[in-house]
């Protein structure tokens, strides 16, 4: 009787510690999931946060090139992500005030394009716009833009 006594009592411990280990199982696998997760999380925003960089380059190309119907699709395209890098950067952030500099500077240079493209381009309009903005400019912007979100893009330590 004391044998059945003394298994009683091993079983009884294995049911009293057994669910101890399986909640520290199950914790260990929640933790390894929020890891997981942070990780997605801030890859996720480097993809749109990088997203955003690559539709201002496309503008911007587009704007120097002479293909009205690539200027409009790219405009939009840029719109969209100018909007979004208000949620993705902070309206406070300097990443944000260049790409509003940018997105102004670009619309005007697009409308100088299209009327260019026109069969009467008014030629005083577009020598004014050509001073007022030269190309280098435009660059230096897109530089600043490089060196703004260099911090936001920093995937150098991807510990979560």
């Amino acid at each position: 009787m004391t044998y059945f006594a003394e298994q009683k009592t091993i079983i009884d411990c294995f049911i009293a510690v057994g669910p101890i280990f399986i909640s520290a199982a199950i914790g260990g696998i929640a933790w390894s999931q929020l890891k997981t997760n942070k990780l997605k999380l801030r890859l996720d925003l480097y993809n749109r946060r990088f997203g955003i960089y690559l539709k201002t380059i496309d503008y911007y190309h587009a704007c120097y090139g002479n293909d009205v119907d690539k200027i409009t699709s790219c405009s939009l395209d840029f719109t969209k992500a100018y909007r979004e890098s208000l949620f993705l950067f902070g309206r406070d952030s300097e990443a944000y005030v260049i790409l509003s500099r940018i997105q102004q500077t670009l619309a005007r240079h697009s409308a100088i394009t299209k009327e260019e493209q026109k069969p009467n381009p008014d030629r005083e309009l577009i020598l004014e716009f050509r001073k007022q903005t030269p190309p280098h400019e435009i660059e230096k912007e897109l530089l600043d833009l490089e060196h703004a979100i260099m911090p936001w893009l920093d995937f150098h330590n991807i510990n979560g």
